[in-house]
């Protein structure tokens, strides 16, 4: 297996054309271990980098360095990247569309994971923080994107369900969107508004793998499905939380998902 025990895992960022509100993201290691998935795996801009194991990050990259992630159905590049990125305790937290892919798939993806404990060695403590730093003097790590990349990388490890683990990536996305955390009303409600678009995208996975929806439907369903909750959710934030917490991406909903990468990918995994 490709790696050493010690590398810089780097995650990067692309500024996608369609949409122009996206970035398609990718990880790289300084010990040359590229990981290229749904794109391009060369260029952009350098996001959040520390030291971690490439030997596991390589492992968690299986297979097709696309780790696990079916692409448009339990996560995008987004999803793949923060999983290639745990050993360092770092996500690609900060680049465009991050909070709207978090809010519709989690941080790391839907469902189980199963090579987080398979892929590191026995005994290792996988909630030990690790040691981010700055990838670049222009794109130093605040104090609060330390806190998302520690609450994240932690909360998935420690929370005993799902949901536990999706209020904390909730959570964790408020807070360093706007600084400080929702009070508990309207957190609620941005959680039932979540809670509710899972409960969609579920049904909608079901209904793909029984033959019940063609890919395009699926894809058309679950866009209408994102537009709403987006919808939803700023009329419960209002126009300046809404902006702040989903930017622009927020606003385009539906480019969220490559159709074309789609399309491929579920051809090819029929």
């Amino acid at each position: 297996m490709a790696g050493v025990a010690s590398a810089t895992l780097q995650g990067w960022s692309i500024p996608m054309i369609t949409p122009p509100w996206q970035d398609h993201t990718y990880v790289t290691s300084s010990c040359g271990l590229i990981c290229g998935y749904w794109g391009r795996c060369a260029g952009g801009s350098a996001l959040n980098a520390a030291l971690g194991s490439s030997v596991v990050a390589d492992c968690l990259a299986q297979p097709n360095s696309e780790a696990g992630i079916i692409y448009g159905i339990t996560g995008v590049c987004h999803q793949t990247s923060n999983r290639i990125l745990h050993p360092a305790r770092v996500t690609v937290v900060g680049c465009r569309g991050y909070n709207l892919s978090v809010f519709a798939y989690g941080v790391y993806g839907v469902g189980n994971w199963p090579e987080l404990s398979v892929c590191y060695p026995v005994g290792t403590n996988l909630a030990q923080p690790g040691s981010a730093r700055a990838a670049s003097p222009g794109r130093n790590l605040s104090s609060m994107t330390e806190f998302y990349n520690s609450a994240v990388s932690d909360g998935r490890v420690k929370s005993a369900t799902e949901e536990a683990a999706r209020l904390t990536e909730l959570s964790a996305l408020v807070g360093v969107a706007l600084g400080h955390p929702l009070d508990q009303e309207t957190f609620q409600a941005l959680s039932s508004i979540q809670t509710a678009l899972w409960n969609v995208r579920t049904a909608l996975m079901g209904r793909l793998h029984s033959g019940e929806l063609t890919p395009n439907q699926f894809l058309n369903q679950m866009d209408a499905s994102l537009r709403l909750a987006m919808e939803q959710s700023r009329a419960l934030l209002g126009d300046e939380r809404f902006k702040l917490i989903f930017g622009e991406a927020g606003e385009h909903p539906e480019g969220l998902i490559n159709p074309t990468t789609f399309m491929e990918r579920t051809v090819a995994d029929a």
